[in-house]
């Protein structure tokens, strides 16, 4: 069975904390340069919450509900209400996924953005607890909605190609090379039953049309001197960057290592200032990349690169963390980019 998360570390390459004495006193007096981004499309709910907030719009799991976020964390509103484990923004099928404990259970539902309506269950059970290791992710023909980790056990995988809708699984590294974990993993997996398949494919149907993402514009920038020995001595990872549409921020590879699993660190550089930032900590600047001490690993930015969700927490591009604490995944309503 093919490996998703390693497509999408292939694909981050081919696209591919300390104050410095130079560190701007208030991240706010700096924000990255804007640039001209891409005209997301909305369906009626999305546009509402975006009138609503007057800027773009995330969606997390909360303890308290599906919760809609404005990206300087000014406008929330709860989507729906209950203890959220999991959620992810699909632009391509017009809706929310999402993972709740409901009735002794952990319950996977849908939330429509294209009629508003009430959201209908998907599966009954879930059959692991920790969506930070068992991710749950949704295949397309030619595309894949990631929600996690690519360092997992195993994965749930709500599959629509060539007019067929099934649920299924995929398996991390460490169990590919565990059979009896991986038979027990596909034993919990092949058990699963999908609900309300008929309105659920409905959607997937109208779902050609559109894409999960919008496409990265390409604004090359030559590799920066960053020490290639956390990248294995390799200069052509440690360094590469990749930039953050809307700004004039980029995603910096400075670690990078392989064994069982793969482990990678990026941070921030400021190319209108030539600085180096910690993206969980913007106000920690620095001239030397190896002077930031957080990064991350795996985010999505939003449609007009205002903010970025990664490691369960939500920050703007010039005010910083605004929002933490919340659930695996989250997304933003208009799609945003995978980075």
């Amino acid at each position: 069975m093919k490996q998703f998360p390693w497509l999408f570390l292939l694909f981050i390459f081919a696209t591919s904390g300390c104050k410095g004495s130079d560190a701007r006193k208030s991240p706010v007096e700096t924000p990255p340069s804007r640039l001209p981004t891409a005209k997301s499309p909305l369906y009626p709910t999305g546009k509402m919450l975006q009138t609503q907030a007057g800027v773009d719009v995330a969606v997390v799991a909360s303890e308290k509900g599906l919760l809609a976020v404005g990206s300087d964390g000014k406008y929330s509103r709860i989507l729906v209400k209950g203890k959220m484990l999991w959620c992810a923004v699909d632009r391509k099928i017009g809706g929310v996924w999402y993972v709740v404990e409901k009735e002794g259970a952990r319950q996977m539902w849908l939330y429509d953005l294209r009629t508003g309506t009430e959201p209908f269950k998907v599966l009954s059970s879930y059959p692991f607890k920790d969506l930070s290791v068992y991710p749950v992710y949704v295949e397309y023909d030619a595309s894949l909605l990631l929600s996690g980790p690519y360092n997992f056990e195993a994965a749930v995988v709500i599959s629509y190609k060539k007019g067929v809708l099934k649920v299924t699984g995929d398996y991390g590294p460490l169990t590919l090379i565990d059979e009896e974990r991986k038979q027990k993993y596909a034993k919990q997996i092949n058990a699963l039953k999908l609900e309300n398949s008929e309105r659920l494919t409905a959607l997937f149907k109208k779902s050609a049309a559109y894409t999960l993402f919008d496409k990265s514009p390409k604004k090359p920038l030559a590799p920066l001197p960053v020490d290639p020995a956390p990248c294995g001595g390799d200069k052509s990872i440690c360094g590469g960057a990749v930039n953050i549409p809307g700004t004039s921020l980029y995603n910096v590879m400075v670690e990078h290592s392989c064994g069982d699993g793969c482990y990678f660190r990026m941070v921030w550089y400021d190319s209108a200032r030539k600085l180096y930032l910690d993206p969980e900590d913007i106000s920690r600047t620095s001239k030397d990349a190896a002077s930031i001490k957080g990064g991350l690993v795996f985010g999505i930015t939003s449609p007009k690169g205002q903010g970025m969700i990664f490691k369960n927490i939500l920050v703007h591009y010039a005010k910083g963390k605004v929002l933490g604490g919340f659930k695996a995944g989250g997304g933003w309503i208009g799609g945003g980019w995978r980075l």
